[in-house]
């Protein structure tokens, strides 16, 4: 029930948010399913591992699951200290993942990922049953009023002022009330464990706020910027570059002298208003425009500036200083990135420990290699550790 219900919410999860859901980052899905070769061991330690482990492996155990439906037969994958991984289970969650990612690369790609993807799939099921059975083992529970208070949330955060219309929303995605419900206590539950476990026991130093904000001072710089119009006076086919210099010269005259620029741009031929009113990094402008406007002040014109097409007389409109958030404004921002980035290390530390203690019966031959995989991972994190 539990996988099933996880299944449908990540289907139902395209129009509500729960806000709970725990996202393993482990090392065999550390942002993305392709990024597995870090997680890998060296060839020639990984093949032996594998034979091992494919040589260990016992045939699949074949299970009726529901007679009274035309005998339907399902089988256990693996055993996570004696609670089994179905392959029905794993083919109903894997089915969503992969409509997930078909379409955003090519059936070539995804067929050349597809046994890592299946792998990373069943390993991410293994790590989320350990974390499931270890709360349970801690005595972390969630109650029918902690479940009420999060649905709750969840509806009003989705503008979704009815059961009625929540049991409809839920219908369009074939998932009932309970098993929602269900899902929203396991997420709770997990959610719970992690916090004792993993984000409670962390700490950012002030030290290491400083460290950061001095290092990536670029992040919290927003750079000088400039709001400015511009007359282009275009070169003309069979006349000379130097021609119309003279007439963008005389055009500055006459702007610096009083005459508006859309009386200008409209006075002489090939000449082209540019409005302004954007507001443009100095950066992000081509190189000669932003050594004139770097100089300039608000209300001033530029001389002619010779460009592909002709020559850019540039009115600055108004100026913006390069611009140093305060660490005291950026602190807390900073503090949440750290946090997250300990957490996800300590999160992945955590997974290793649980390995570390679980037994894992693997049953299935496809993925034989999932448990010396999984055991070359919690020895590199162990080394990293060290």
């Amino acid at each position: 029930m539990m996988w099933e219900a996880q299944r449908k919410s990540m289907s139902v999860a395209r129009m509500v948010t729960l806000g709970v859901t725990l996202v393993m980052t482990t090392a065999w899905a550390a942002g993305s399913a392709f990024a597995l070769a870090d997680a890998v061991a060296p060839a020639g330690a990984q093949a032996e591992a594998q034979t091992q482990a494919t040589q260990e492996v016992e045939p699949a155990q074949q299970i009726a699951t529901d007679p009274g439906n035309g005998g339907l037969i399902d089988r256990i994958l693996v055993r996570v200290n004696g609670e089994a991984i179905l392959y029905s289970e794993f083919d109903a969650v894997f089915s969503v993942q992969l409509a997930a990612i078909e379409g955003r690369v090519s059936p070539e790609e995804l067929e050349a990922q597809l046994p890592q993807l299946r792998m990373a799939q069943l390993a991410g099921m293994i790590d989320e049953l350990m974390v499931q059975q270890r709360a349970g083992d801690l005595g972390i529970t969630a109650d029918a009023n902690d479940i009420d208070r999060a649905l709750a949330n969840l509806m009003e955060a989705n503008g979704i002022t009815s059961q009625e219309q929540l049991e409809q929303l839920l219908a369009a995605d074939g998932m009932s009330l309970a098993e929602l419900r269900e899902s929203i206590r396991d997420n709770l539950i997990r959610s719970r464990l992690l916090y004792d476990q993993v984000q409670r026991q962390l700490f950012v130093s002030e030290r290491e706020i400083v460290d950061y904000y001095e290092t990536n001072m670029n992040d919290f710089t927003q750079p000088a910027q400039v709001m400015f119009q511009q007359v282009i006076f275009m070169f003309q086919e069979g006349s000379a570059n130097e021609e119309m210099l003279r007439v963008a010269q005389a055009a500055v005259a006459e702007l610096r002298g009083g005459v508006s620029v859309s009386a200008v741009a409209g006075k002489y031929e090939g000449a082209q208003l540019v409005a302004g009113g954007d507001w443009v990094p100095i950066e992000d402008l081509q190189p000669s425009i932003a050594a004139a406007v770097e100089g300039m002040m608000p209300n001033t014109y530029s001389d002619p500036i010779e460009g592909r097409f002709g020559y850019h007389v540039i009115q600055l409109m108004d100026l913006r200083e390069e611009v140093i958030q305060p660490l005291e404004d950026v602190e807390m921002e900073i503090r949440n990135i750290l946090t997250q980035r300990k957490s996800a290390d300590r999160l992945e530390d955590y997974v290793s420990e649980l390995r570390a203690i679980s037994h894992l019966e693997v049953f299935d031959p496809e993925f034989a290699d999932v448990e010396a995989q999984w055991n070359v991972t919690t020895a590199n994190t162990a080394n990293r550790q060290q």
